[in-house]
């Protein structure tokens, strides 16, 4: 699950602009997946479910796993919705992201 937080207008496909055309990408060692670009609905609330599977190998002990969410943009670079470091992974986890120093 991810959680995002922010409001703002409908667009006229009922997703919502500012999470459009997000990806969630894993990074494990030189090992990085993403999925493929999805977009949020509007009113669907705090928390997206993803079906999606990433295999990617078990993170270095001392160094773990980044999961980033990001914005896909076709004339300038991706931008960072958030991020999130996984120690060792264990299960499902609810992870909080976050940018610059700041929970997103």
């Amino acid at each position: 699950h991810l959680k995002l937080i922010g409001h703002s207008l409908q667009g006229g496909d009922g997703n919502d602009p500012r999470l459009r055309n997000l990806v969630v990408e894993v990074k494990s060692g030189n090992k990085t997946m993403r999925t493929p670009p999805f977009s949020a609905a509007v009113g669907q609330g705090d928390v997206i479910t993803l079906n999606q599977v990433l295999f990617v190998p078990h993170p270095p002990l001392r160094e773990g796993a980044t999961l980033r969410v990001m914005k896909l943009h076709k004339h300038q670079s991706d931008a960072l919705v958030g991020e999130a470091t996984i120690g060792q992974p264990k299960g499902a986890m609810v992870l909080k992201l976050m940018r610059k120093g700041t929970a997103q």
